[in-house]
């Protein structure tokens, strides 16, 4: 199992990040691939993650300023995209499943709480 860091961040200002789903599916195979990854929790598919079957919906930049680590910064962008969806996003809620990018690094979203990808 992979932990995430608490990495202290205040001394960055933006953060850039990038928010990937599942593609709500138009064909058979489509359909395949959103059942089989689609709303599952990390360590049923941590072996099976690709990035190329999820779609880039958002990418935006956070201010970082009053966040002390990453998980911090996760908990708020999950926040934003359940509570108050900015205009140009066209995906859903965020939820289980999901993964943002920040910076360089992969986060899954879980059933509680996110995981580091190390293996995308």
């Amino acid at each position: 199992m992979f932990y995430i860091n608490y990495v202290i961040i205040n001394y960055i200002a933006n953060m850039k990040y990038t928010i990937y789903q599942i593609p709500v599916p138009t064909t058979k195979e489509e359909e395949s691939i959103y059942c089989k990854y689609a709303f599952r929790r990390y360590e049923s598919i941590k072996n099976d993650i690709d990035i190329n079957r999820y779609k880039e919906v958002y990418s935006s930049e956070i201010n970082t300023k009053e966040f002390n680590n990453i998980i911090s910064v996760l908990e708020e962008i999950f926040k934003i995209f359940n509570l108050n969806h900015p205009k140009d996003f066209h995906g859903h809620s965020l939820s289980v499943s999901d993964i943002v990018k920040i910076n360089d690094t992969y986060y899954y979203c879980d059933s509680f709480g996110w995981k580091e990808i190390k293996n995308i």
